[in-house]
């Protein structure tokens, strides 16, 4: 789930008097909560904890129940260099029991290459890579736990 008004194909800039306003010119081929949870499970998969991960409208009953809330996902144009911003908060719930297992937040800001889509969208990737690093490793030391 991403939050509106980032919840759409077009990529959104925050400009020097903190508005954000997005590009009619550049899309993503796809809205970044989708293309962030299809990126989220390979790494998850790849990684662990778990070796099936699967996508949310399957029909079988997983053993745990992830929630991505991406809170931030723009370009911040305010000054230079520009720079990705990416912020989520990751929620693991037991399906048996209900219970909250794991919960934290991730936060990510990486300049951007070039002042350009290319560059922000290059940035946007490193930001996404180290957030899904630093999950993987949580959820693999949360495991034992879990």
């Amino acid at each position: 789930m991403i939050a509106s008004p980032y919840d759409s194909t077009r990529c959104y800039v925050l400009i020097k008097d903190n508005r954000i306003y997005n590009t009619d010119i550049n899309r993503f081929s796809s809205n970044p909560g989708n293309l962030i949870g299809d990126g989220l499970r390979e790494v998850i998969q790849d990684c662990g904890p778990w070796n099936i991960v699967l996508s949310p409208n399957s029909i079988s009953t997983p053993a745990y129940q992830l929630t991505v809330f991406v809170s931030k996902f723009f370009i911040n144009a305010v000054k230079k260099p520009f720079a990705a911003v990416v912020e989520m908060e990751v929620s693991v719930v037991a399906s048996v029991s209900g219970k909250l297992v794991f919960h934290e937040t991730y936060s990510q800001t990486q300049n951007t290459p070039t002042d350009d889509m290319p560059g922000a969208v290059s940035a946007f990737d490193v930001c996404l890579e180290n957030i899904f690093k630093t999950l993987t490793n949580d959820l693999n030391k949360q495991a034992t736990r879990m």
